[in-house]
């Protein structure tokens, strides 16, 4: 299974002072924190600031899930620049979190589930 997730933190400050110090941070996180473990990691593929948000793209393949993995960043952040920069976490949303993997045959009956989009190529 592969998983996906693209998710927008708004912050109680402007990230432009933190660019080159928070760029340092988010690529030291995919060596430290979210790869504890060879069989559980997860890394942080894509990321922007603008103004107050970071948006941030989180794959795994392994035991570490991408959601999981985004609360672990949060909290490493409010403690990395929480008091020195005064930098808190006001709200995270996750406008699109996918979820690819392959079946063994063909679905016998449509496939549906609750608040979320599902596709299927081939089988």
């Amino acid at each position: 299974m592969k998983f996906e997730l693209h998710a927008v933190l708004t912050l109680s400050a402007d990230l432009a002072v933190l660019s080159k110090e928070l760029g340092a941070f988010l690529e030291s996180l995919n060596t430290t924190l979210l790869a504890k473990e060879p069989s559980r990691t997860a890394a942080i593929t894509q990321w922007t600031t603008h103004d107050k948000t970071l948006t941030l793209t989180i794959t795994s393949e392994t035991g570490l899930r991408p959601h999981n993995a985004l609360l672990q960043v949060k909290n490493a952040l409010g403690a990395q620049f929480g008091k020195s920069h005064h930098l808190g976490i006001r709200s995270i949303a996750v406008p699109k979190y996918t979820i690819t993997f392959e079946l063994d045959r063909p679905p016998q009956k449509p496939v549906t589930l609750p608040f979320a989009a599902v596709a299927l190529d081939g089988k």
